[in-house]
């Protein structure tokens, strides 16, 4: 009897290495399954919970991907991964999410802004909007040109794309760019990209949206 259960418990653990390691996470009441292959912690411990199968009740976790391309593009230059976080939104408020009045004065070029610069940026149809002209150290890409005239949208996503900065005040280098997603109105998904790969922005939208999908469990 004795030999039995150890080949039964040796035949249960061989599936388990076998398989793919997952940590499992419950998110704005969505349970999920991410391959640790995904995910950026490197936690001596990660494996350890993978393998036992217990949950990770935590508010988020990082998330590290490495496609050998989106929709049928590569990504450019020196980046080859998409790095960012996924957390818990469900209790947040919607409204001030999406509230757009911290862009006011940038929009309007008041106040600190009345010298910014606007340029558009051809391979993606966007705009990069520097909060004075000649600065490069830190600016925005709206998808639609900020025309003082008109009135400011009222949902802030309607219009911001992404916040980028880089190493250089004078030139763009090293420039990276961050952005915010929310799915299914419970998660927050923040990620970024280069510059160069700013054209691709919809379509990185997508693909990890679709990665987030294959996440939940049915």
């Amino acid at each position: 009897m004795k030999i039995i259960t150890f080949l039964l418990l040796l035949s249960i653990f061989s599936v388990r290495v076998s398989a793919e390691p997952q940590v499992s996470y419950e998110l704005g009441g969505l349970s999920m399954e991410v391959p640790t292959k995904e995910l950026a912690d490197v936690s001596p411990w990660l494996w350890l919970k993978s393998f036992a199968g217990l949950d990770v009740n935590v508010d988020g976790f990082i998330f590290e991907l490495e496609p050998k391309n989106v929709e049928g593009y590569k990504l450019k230059h020196s980046q080859s991964k998409i790095v960012g976080s996924v957390s818990d939104f469900s209790g947040e408020s919607h409204s001030k999410f999406s509230d757009s009045s911290d862009y006011e004065a940038l929009w309007y070029a008041q106040l600190d802004f009345k010298d910014r610069e606007i340029i558009k940026h051809e391979e993606s149809g966007t705009y990069l909007v520097y909060t004075s002209k000649g600065y490069r150290g830190m600016f925005y890409v709206f998808s639609t040109y900020p025309d003082k005239d008109k009135e400011l949208p009222s949902n802030k996503w309607d219009f911001l794309v992404a916040i980028c900065s880089g190493s250089s005040v004078n030139e763009h280098k090293n420039v990276s760019c961050s952005r915010q997603l929310l799915v299914r109105d419970k998660l927050l998904v923040n990620y970024s990209f280069t510059l160069e790969n700013l054209f691709l922005q919809v379509k990185l939208d997508s693909y990890i949206q679709g990665k987030l999908v294959s996440w939940m469990v049915k």
